[in-house]
């Protein structure tokens, strides 16, 4: 609604300015449809920006580049990045595999450019959900398959592209956004062929198997939380916020973690777009320290595109 908006405002206006602190969600062609608008001599969707031409308009802000308070401290505390070394299996290292002969293929087998537009999209973003966990990316991959061989193709589906966003106040409804933009998407492919039909095949198996206990990721995640949290087998004072980029992983996280035992007496809480506010106001309460020796693990989806995330999606090679 927002991008449409714009569509309709800008023309009237010799000069335009755009501010905001989530700028797109990651995909150029998304970007592209952004800048547009704003000076369509300069843009144009689904044309790769050029570098020069976006310095000459973009203004990038980073909170390391504020200048320091009068009295010579940081006005925000310093953020210090260290790696959660992960061991993939075989069996993960087989399914992304899969998943970029998968990628490969389909684009070798687009003749158009607005098929490749269609295709880039569903690929790159198959590939991050199954870098976020296999409950996220089973559910694309699950919408994928069940339209791919759709008949309709064309303008419907770039449509739905450009005006894809990720900025959404409730979460639920950005999952189910995706799924329709993935579906719409997905008609536009060309026909499989025998080999791509089998990858899809071996993907679906790897999701529904994976969906059911933790992979390497979240069980290196568990060992670090055990140790950070719970040495010996008691709970120490040190608190935990993780977070994912989309609700599935939430959710998936969340069950695994329960599992664990770290729910217990109420230490394991949830945060997400949509959720009722006085369900948000105890989950935030519950977080603070109440008392001695009661922490919390604490999930949230909507602060990753502005804090760090300990659940670092990483791809093995």
């Amino acid at each position: 609604m927002r991008t449409l908006a714009i569509r309709m405002l800008a023309p009237h206006f010799e000069h335009k300015l755009f501010l905001s602190a989530t700028p797109h969600n990651g995909y150029q062609e998304s970007f592209a449809a952004l800048l547009e608008p704003l000076d369509s001599q300069r843009f144009a969707r689904a044309v790769t920006p050029d570098r020069t031409q976006l310095d000459a308009v973009m203004i990038r802000r980073m909170k390391s580049e504020l200048k320091l308070r009068w009295d010579g401290s940081r006005r925000f505390a310093e953020r210090v990045v260290k790696h959660l070394e992960v061991s993939y299996t075989d069996e993960e290292r087989g399914a992304h595999k899969a998943l970029r002969r998968y990628s490969e293929l389909r684009l070798k087998n687009t003749d158009s450019d607005d098929g490749r537009m269609a295709t880039e999209f569903v690929l790159k973003l198959m590939k991050k959900r199954l870098f976020s966990s296999p409950s996220a990316f089973g559910i694309t991959l699950q919408k994928h398959v069940s339209t791919v061989d759709g008949k309709e193709r064309g303008s419907v589906a770039l449509r739905d592209i450009e005006e894809y966003s990720d900025d959404y106040a409730d979460d639920e409804e950005y999952e189910a956004e995706t799924s329709e933009v993935v579906a719409s998407a997905s008609q536009s492919f060309s026909q499989l062929s025998a080999e791509e039909r089998e990858l899809l095949s071996q993907l679906t198996n790897y999701a529904e198997k994976a969906s059911l206990r933790p992979d390497s990721k979240a069980k290196t995640l568990i060992e670090w939380l055990n140790q950070t949290l719970r040495a010996g087998g008691k709970w120490n004072e040190e608190r935990v916020i993780i977070f994912t980029e989309y609700r599935a992983s939430q959710k998936w996280l969340f069950d695994l973690l329960a599992r664990e035992g770290f729910a217990e007496d109420g230490r394991l809480e949830m945060i997400y777009g949509g959720m009722p506010n006085d369900q948000r106001e105890r989950s935030r309460q519950r977080f603070r320290p109440i008392r001695r020796n009661r922490k919390s693990v604490y999930c949230s989806r909507r602060m990753l595109r502005r804090r760090a995330s300990i659940y670092k999606i990483i791809a093995p090679s």
